[in-house]
């Protein structure tokens, strides 16, 4: 490509500017820059600049972030290929994958990013929105990679100072005793929408206030956490997993591992190849935590040899009855609370297991609460469950606090505030109400912390304007609730849904939302409004259903009679009604369950006890 000095002056000024967006992490708008240079052959020149900054690696004095600006240099190079795309003007293929080894270490990824840019097959609005989504959500892995690397050094920076020993090493403490974790949910009345992202949290800092929850399992009896891991050693040589809830799922929730299943433990995705990267990949398996934690906290060596793990998956079995002296070993989690409702559900069950876990190995060092939440957060993240820091903050903290995140090389600190809140009145005010409409996984683009994820690294026009305000909306949310200013946290609570619908339509979208030929996850909301029974509300996580947390108007909590003659209140008896509205011919809100709760004053615990034979 030739070029005049004027071009050239040109092409220059719009690399530098691209690059100086990236490496400062402005907020400055990456495309009217594209549009400027429009050929072809410039969007080329832009895309080698970006491949050079993509080769750079991190080093603890020069630049400790540099794979977290990197993720956004993967999603503007994507952008340029879009637009190569649209105009038929795409690289070969030699060079196309030249490309994409810059992009992505993971040939599984590089794969999914060549099909999604060399498809000849674009749509009638190809420039349209979920046909861009559909193909920048394949570079939005090869980021949330260069997130996971920045994870795995920021580890290694967390554990530099801890002794680690091998699974050889590690014994069982007690083999006569019965290790138990127990850990209450977490409520998240705001994280400045999901602001305690990992890559948001260590460049511009995150924000959540929340609070640890205890939950009443029945009409009767008094609110208590609802999570706990227990580790107890058997007579047969096996490895007993099992988990207890109410998980909506047709896997097993439990197995025994001996000699002839042992490859069970590796947690291969259905189908799939047996390799070391893919072991500890299956979301949908319910025992997938257990498995995974055997490994995290080095009881199992899988990370010492993977491959030779995946050779002979019996070698996990030897390493536990090694951990044993020979007895067999049952670990069980027991989730009495709501799974997949904006609870924290699987950041709790990490952190109890991690807990016991370590107890049981010996390994207290590493249970100090602010190392056990990273920790906690760090195995979530490795087998593919994308949470955030206050997930794992919100159940080992007790009481109602303010969290804080300020920008980082290492790993996320947490500076945790205790909010004088009155238990009795926010109990009072705030209703915990089971919506029955479990909330999608967070794995998909348009679901939980991605889209957020890609509104921030993206900068995206019209979402990323939410994403700022959010955090004003959070500072208001702090302030009414400690004012107890419950009319004004209504309607900041309906502020921050629009806001999260703005950066990820998903939120208010269920599965129902056709055959009733309206969104079904707003409808509770707008029906209590109408009937002056609350102020506002809006679901807790990255919502899609789950729990709804309303503000009880004074009306709201009048009482009256409701079903079978008992006293209520207009509120509780409002959504008695709402389970069994009709939406067209349906009933999505059939298993609508409002919880009686308490905050939790006493966080994560432990408990040994004596073995029961």
């Amino acid at each position: 490509m030739s070029l005049d000095l004027a071009e050239s002056s040109t092409l220059d000024r719009a690399i530098d500017r691209v690059l100086t967006i990236v490496r400062e992490d402005r907020d400055d708008d990456h495309r009217p820059i594209l549009d400027e240079l429009r050929a072809p052959g410039f969007l080329c020149a832009l895309i080698d600049a970006l491949r050079k900054y993509l080769r750079l690696e991190p080093t603890a004095d020069g630049q400790p972030k540099l794979l977290l600006l990197q993720e956004r240099a993967i999603l503007i190079l994507g952008d340029l290929l879009w637009r190569l795309k649209q105009a038929g003007a795409l690289p070969g293929e030699a060079t196309l994958r030249a490309i994409l080894a810059d992009v992505s270490s993971s040939e599984e990824t590089r794969e999914d990013i060549r099909r999604a840019v060399q498809d000849s097959v674009l749509a009638d609005n190809a420039s349209g929105e979920a046909e861009y989504l559909a193909f920048i959500s394949q570079f939005l892995v090869a980021a949330n990679e260069r997130e996971m690397r920045d994870f795995a050094l920021a580890k290694d920076d967390l554990l530099r100072s801890v002794p680690r020993r091998s699974s050889a090493e590690l014994r069982l403490r007690e083999v006569d005793a019965r290790y138990e974790a127990i850990c209450p949910m977490r409520v998240g009345l705001s994280s400045a929408n999901a602001s305690d992202n990992w890559t948001f949290s260590k460049l511009r800092g995150g924000t959540v206030v929340n609070f640890a929850v205890d939950l009443a399992m029945s009409d009767v009896g008094a609110p208590r956490a609802p999570i706990s891991a227990a580790l107890e050693t058997t007579a047969a040589p096996v490895l007993e997993l099992r988990t207890i809830g109410h998980l909506q799922t047709d896997r097993p929730t439990q197995v025994i591992i001996d000699r002839n299943n042992a490859a069970e433990f590796l947690a291969l995705p259905p189908r799939a190849q047996a390799e070391p990267q893919r072991c500890f990949r299956d979301i949908a398996d319910p025992l997938l935590l257990l498995k995974y934690a055997l490994v995290f906290t080095g009881i199992v060596g899988f990370k010492e040899d993977p491959a030779a793990y995946v050779a002979k998956p019996a070698r996990a079995l030897e390493d536990v009855l090694r951990f044993t002296a020979g007895r067999g070993l049952r670990l069980t989690v027991r989730s009495e609370g709501p799974s997949r409702s904006g609870f924290a559900s699987s950041s709790c069950v990490a952190l109890a297991l991690l807990r016991v876990l370590y107890a049981a190995s010996d390994q207290e060092e590493l249970t100090q609460r602010e190392t056990l939440s990273s920790l906690a957060l760090l195995l979530e993240n490795e087998v593919g469950l994308k949470s955030g820091k206050q997930d794992t903050d919100g159940p080992l903290y007790p009481g109602v606090k303010s969290l804080r995140y300020r920008p980082t090389a290492g790993f996320l600190a947490s500076e945790v505030v205790s909010l004088p809140v009155d238990e009795a009145e926010l109990n009072e005010n705030l209703a915990l109400v089971g919506s029955g409409i479990q909330r999608p996984p967070a794995t998909g683009l348009r679901r939980g912390l991605n889209m957020r994820h890609y509104s921030y690294i993206s900068r995206d026009p019209l979402r990323f304007p939410a994403v700022m305000r959010s955090l004003a909306v959070h500072e208001a949310i702090v302030d009414a609730l400690v004012g107890s200013d419950w009319p004004r946290l209504g309607a900041l609570f309906d502020e921050y849904l629009d806001l999260r619908e703005t950066i990820d339509p998903g939120a208010t979208q269920s599965i129902y939302d056709n055959a009733a030929g309206t969104a079904v996850l707003r409808l509770p909301f707008r029906r209590l409004k109408e009937q002056g029974l609350i102020f506002g509300g809006m679901y807790s996580g990255a919502m899609g259903g789950g729990c709804m947390m309303l503000v009880a108007t004074p009306r709201g909590k009048e009482s009256v009679a409701g079903a079978g003659g008992r006293r209520v209140t207009r509120l509780v008896a409002a959504l008695e009604e709402l389970g069994n509205h009709p939406v067209g011919d349906l009933r999505p809100f059939a298993g609508l369950k409002i919880y009686r709760y308490a905050v939790n004053a006493r966080g994560l615990e432990l408990r040994v006890h004596a073995r029961r034979d």
